[in-house]
């Protein structure tokens, strides 16, 4: 499954908020949101880039893969 660390990374960047980060980014605040909160069921490449330049980060600190503990039973 795939994690999304927005949080993680708007703390980092000195707690910025979903609203200063929609204005600095241009995505919307309900996009943000369903970031935020592990809600999105996909972000598009140019959501993706604007985060990024608005937060000087990488798209891997705002995703992460984590394998499905249903997955991992090494049976295929």
């Amino acid at each position: 499954m795939i994690r999304f660390n927005l949080h993680v990374v708007m703390a980092q960047k000195g707690r910025i908020t979903q609203r200063k980060l929609s204005e600095l980014s241009g995505v919307s605040v309900s996009a943000i949101n369903r970031i935020y909160n592990e809600t999105a069921e996909r972000i598009d490449r140019n959501t993706l880039d604007a985060l990024c330049k608005a937060l000087n980060c990488q798209v891997q600190d705002l995703l992460e893969y984590v394998p499905d503990p249903d997955t991992e039973s090494g049976s295929e």
